[in-house]
Formats: C-alpha cells, sequence, structure tokens
C-alpha cells in the first residue's frame, strides 16, 4: 500500500512523499505511532489494512502538510473559500489567490499556508475531493483519522 500511495501522491502532486519513520500507512491514512507500538504483531492487521485499502488511496491532510514545501501542484484560498471550502464546497475561480502546478488534483491551502485538502479539477469545476473538514461532518464522526 505504501508504494501505490507513494506513487498516486508522487502523480498528483509532484514529489515522492517523505513519511518519518515514527508514521505507518494504513489504507488512506497516515498514523504517528510511538517505535514500540509499531514493532508489535497485530492479529487482525490484514483484515484492518484491507478494509482501509478499500476505500481508495488518497493521501491524508497530515501527509501533505509534511510534504508540502515539496508540493508542485497548490491552489491557496482567499479567507472566505477556505471556509467554504472546509465546509465541503466547490471553489469559485474568484475565490483562488495562487495557483501553483497544472494537474487534474492540487493540494489546498490558506492564505496562512495550513494544508486544508485535495482539489480536483475537472470540467472547469474546482471540486472539494477531500478536506479536513470531512470526518466532523454529521455521521461521519466514527470514522475520525486524522
Amino acid at each position: 500500500m505504501i508504494n501505490n500511495l507513494s506513487a498516486k501522491f508522487e502523480k498528483d502532486f509532484g514529489a515522492a512523499p517523505i513519511i518519518p519513520e515514527n508514521h505507518v500507512i494504513l489504507g488512506k491514512s497516515l498514523f504517528e505511532i510511538s517505535r514500540e507500538l509499531k514493532n508489535m504483531e497485530f492479529r487482525f492487521k490484514p483484515l484492518a489494512e484491507g478494509l482501509l485499502l478499500a476505500r481508495g488511496a488518497n493521501p491524508c491532510a497530515r501527509l501533505l502538510e509534511l510534504n508540502k514545501t515539496k508540493l508542485r501542484n497548490v491552489i491557496v484560498l482567499n479567507e472566505k473559500s477556505a471556509f467554504l471550502f472546509t465546509c465541503s464546497r466547490k471553489v469559485m475561480k474568484k475565490g483562488i489567490v495562487k495557483k501553483k502546478g497544472n494537474g487534474p488534483v492540487y493540494a489546498a491551502m490558506n492564505e496562512k499556508g495550513e494544508i486544508l485538502g485535495i482539489i480536483e479539477y475537472r470540467d472547469n469545476i474546482y471540486s472539494n475531493k477531500v478536506n479536513i473538514g470531512y470526518y466532523f461532518e454529521e455521521n461521519k464522526m466514527d470514522e475520525v483519522i486524522f
């Protein structure tokens, strides 16, 4: 899964991700763990990884944050658009302060340089693919992974 996530990250954002030693990737999520925990054997680990792998391999906001200096495809949003983006709204062109790169997938940032999520550009529309507020929306609190 690490290779799939790394390949997708490099394709979408133009750079191979740096994954710190005290982190582990399960599915599309990056977790920070202690060294003792990382070396433990888990009886149900393959089952848990299989369930997470079925959801896809989109990088989480934490992985983007760790690699934000290397990202080639970035969109910086003004304050109003940044707020609406974290509320799962689409991005309007007038809300874009700066656009770097030219891919179908971009990392979304606010003007302070904080990663907000992922934007997908298709058919002249900047769609909200995933954002930091996603897991705090109604009916999704049991999926919190950040």
